[in-house]
């Protein structure tokens, strides 16, 4: 009893001491009740979880999560699933459900327990107890798959909101991975068996014209064949970005009658008589992996590619067996599919095909593919590719990619030239890689593999994709499928093609800066002063011109400043009394005056003077500007964009508003015009022979710069100002401005991506059709199917 009432005596003390002096028990005492915090809060979210995991079979389900759970996380929190199924650095709560879904999509939980306790101050441990049974596509209990699984939860949270900043989830993938084995082996064998024989049923009634408007048996026969093999709430996905099909690729066809409209759109565009389904493969949860080929006639302009245009579409049907989802995945070469509909043949670029797959030395043994496909996923995922150390990268690469590869990922870009070209050798993988490292691939796995027809690997991969520069995610979860080909005598990856996924529509926004980021972009006029010293300045120029080394440099310098310099505009070269125009880019935001500062310092491109320098910070969201220089941080010098040159000429211009008025009458006017008000200027100005890739209004209310190209080389500034200053629909609102009107120099200079382009090498014309043959085409269909 002694030795107790002195320890309470001696306990009494120590809190007396504590309140009157603050020390290590004070911090102690603090640390206890934050801890005491996050586990109760720990234990609030587990109990929302553990009350909604027990229905937690389908997507609505995670919309329920979504709408309890949010408010317990970090903006950005740091996530592991898995380990290896879905972990990031920096996810938001919404990208974890996107994440989420599909590992714990058809597992149904019967009991739900957890127990929580306290790691330290900053991290609590939870445990996760499911008793749960996998299900099969049609919802049925899949024998052997029941039992219990236990999740294992590291949680932190920040120290002073309470939120939660870091969530690492694992458990035995070896018990899951067999399990998830014997769902797949019963959707492959009892459902995607059904489901093979309906989509092609479709594809069918589709071949011989069944959905046809104008089919014999009549529209009401067309409808109520369209209700019997798609469900009520189907979605057809074919985005892919185009100009001249205005908005028939910008959007998703709902329903049975969605289906019948993507049909009528289809026929009257393209005729496709050797539209060709080569082989179907079971994807996951009994839905049909499809590939094939058509090589696509214009029916309206009678134009067609000179080469197949290949696809994989993923199918997936419900348990009534209509269709529940078709999505389309394009080819590489279907980045020329809008240009077919260009309103004239000057509109048309030389086409680009991708080399073909080998067909003498290749690897016909599967499983040594797939082992090198999942080496490269390592080597990738590892950051080996992307070393900063250029030699260290190639030499990783060529571990696993043949000398002479081929890699063809093109994909449609307004914005972004950087990987528009076939891809070759070790350096084109490094190229690939590079770009590659300036996203965040949260949540990137791959889904499932196929054996596909020409001996390569067909691979679903399935992420989250954010662009590390301009902080900016896609709103949908992204996917893609990739087909790789290894040769036999290099034992080494040879071929490679992406197919990507319709979601990638919605990447041009995020690789702008955005509006929330002024001070991104600006443009400057150069204007000489002195003569004598522009002249100087020239002469220096043109010796650094020629040789790489110092460009380099000078490029790298100004990327570690954190600027980068997107156009060079000269309006005519070596002239010291001609201004220039360029268009800059900020790594972060910055005002006129630090910009201004860096652009006549000794790092700008006018160090020894002779120019004076106008600035203008362009305003964010209001224009049309490149996508972010900074977005091949591993190697920016090599993945520079690749834009294309031009067969006619270019113009600059800096339009000024003449009056208040104007400026309100012409902000009104443009405000109320939509996405596919803006396709038909351009299709009009294409028409003309003119395109306008940059409009970029200043931040002062006054002054927009705009860059245009023209298909006729020898236009004069005099003509162009005629036709900019019009009555044309498309320019009329110029009106507005006082517009004045500059050539660029075409020899020298760093240019947009050209719409009237060059032929290039490996490139084909398009095959021009007589309008008679291009009917026979579209009403040979039936023939193929």
């Amino acid at each position: 009893r002694t030795r107790d009432r002195d320890a309470t005596v001696r306990a009494r003390n120590r809190i007396e001491h504590t309140r009157t002096r603050p020390g290590r028990h004070q911090i102690t005492n603090a640390m206890a009740i934050q801890a005491e915090r996050n586990l109760a809060l720990c234990k609030e979210v587990f109990d929302i979880q553990s009350e909604l995991a027990l229905g937690i079979v389908d997507q609505a389900a995670f919309v329920a999560v979504a709408s309890k759970l949010p408010d317990f996380f970090a903006p950005s929190f740091a996530l592991t699933m898995g380990p290896g199924l879905g972990d990031a650095e920096a996810v938001d709560f919404r990208a974890m459900t996107q994440i989420a879904h599909p590992i714990f999509e058809n597992v149904k939980n019967t009991k739900a327990e957890h127990d929580c306790s306290v790691l330290n101050n900053d991290k609590i441990r939870a445990l996760a107890h499911r008793t749960a049974v996998f299900l099969d596509a049609w919802g049925r209990e899949v024998p052997g798959t029941a039992g219990t699984y236990t999740f294992e939860h590291i949680v932190g949270f920040d120290a002073t909101t309470g939120k939660i900043t870091e969530w690492r989830q694992t458990w035995d993938l070896v018990e899951w991975s067999h399990a998830c084995a014997k769902r797949d082996a019963v959707n492959d064998a009892q459902i995607f068996g059904r489901n093979r024989q309906l989509y092609y049923d479709i594809m069918g009634a589709w071949g011989a014209g069944e959905f046809d408007a104008n089919h014999s048996t009549g529209e009401s026969n067309r409808e109520k064949l369209a209700a019997k093999l798609f469900a009520d709430d189907f979605t057809l996905d074919p985005r892919y970005p185009s100009t001249y099909r205005r908005d028939a690729c910008d959007v998703l066809y709902d329903g049975p009658d969605g289906y019948l409209r993507w049909c009528d759109f289809f026929a009257k565009t393209f005729a496709t008589p050797d539209f060709t389904v080569r082989e179907v493969y079971p994807g996951e949860h009994g839905e049909v992996w499809a590939v094939g080929h058509y090589t696509p006639t214009d029916v309206t302009s009678n134009r067609a590619t000179p080469f197949r245009v290949e696809f994989v579409h993923r199918v997936g049907f419900d348990v009534k067996g209509k269709c529940a989802y078709f999505k389309i995945y394009n080819g590489p070469q279907a980045i020329h599919l809008d240009a077919l509909g260009a309103p004239t043949d000057d509109a048309v670029p030389p086409m680009i095909p991708t080399p073909p797959r080998p067909t003498l030395d290749v690897e016909k043994d599967f499983q040594k593919v797939l082992a090198l496909f999942e080496l490269n996923q390592r080597r990738w995922a590892s950051g080996a590719y992307a070393a900063v150390d250029r030699d260290e990268a190639l030499a990783a690469i060529a571990e696993v990619w043949d000398p002479e590869c081929v890699v063809d990922v093109r994909y449609p870009s307004r914005c972004s030239t950087n990987l528009n070209a076939v891809l070759r050798g070790h350096e084109g993988v490094r190229r690939w890689c590079a770009v590659l490292s300036g996203y965040d691939f949260p949540g990137f796995r791959v889904c499932r593999t196929a054996r596909g027809p020409d001996g390569d690997v067909i691979a679903r991969l399935a992420f989250n994709a954010r662009v590390k520069p301009t902080k900016a995610s896609m709103d949908e979860r992204q996917d893609c499928f990739m087909r790789v080909v290894a040769s036999r005598r290099t034992g080494r990856l040879t071929h490679c093609v992406v197919h990507w996924g319709p979601g990638r529509v919605v990447e041009d926004a995020a690789l702008v800066p955005a509006t929330s980021s002024p001070g991104k972009f600006f443009a400057v006029v150069h204007r000489p002063v002195e003569e004598a010293e522009a002249s100087e300045w020239w002469r220096a120029a043109e010796a650094s011109f020629d040789d790489p080394a110092s460009l380099r440099k000078t490029f790298e310098r100004q990327y570690e400043l954190g600027y980068y310099n997107h156009y060079f505009l000269p309006e005519k070269a070596g002239d010291p009394n001609a201004p220039v125009l360029c268009l800059w880019e900020s790594a972060e935001s910055v005002d006129v005056d630090e910009f201004q500062s860096f652009i006549d310092g000794a790092d700008g491109p006018f160090p020894r003077g002779g120019f004076v320098n106008d600035v203008y910070a362009i305003a964010p969201g209001t224009g049309t500007v490149p996508g972010t220089g900074f977005i091949a941080p591993a190697d920016p010098w090599h993945a520079r964009p690749m834009p294309r040159g031009t067969r006619g000429s270019r113009f600059w211009v800096r339009h000024r508003f003449k009056s208040e008025d104007d400026r309100v009458e012409f902000w009104k006017a443009a405000s109320a015009f939509t996405s596919a008000d803006w396709k038909e200027f351009a299709i009009a100005n294409h028409a003309a022979g003119y395109h306008n890739p940059v409009f970029a209004p200043a931040t002062n209310d006054r002054d927009v710069f705009c860059v245009w190209e023209c298909v006729d080389s020898t236009r004069t500034v005099e003509q162009f100002a005629e036709y900019v200053e019009g009555p044309a629909p498309q320019t009329k609102l110029l009106k507005h401005f006082v517009n004045e009107c500059h050539a660029c120099d075409p020899t020298v200079g760093v240019w947009p991506d050209a719409k009237f382009a060059k032929p290039t090498g490996g490139a084909m014309l398009t095959i021009k059709q007589t309008p008679e043959a291009a009917m026979a085409a579209a009403s040979s269909r039936a023939t193929a199917a």
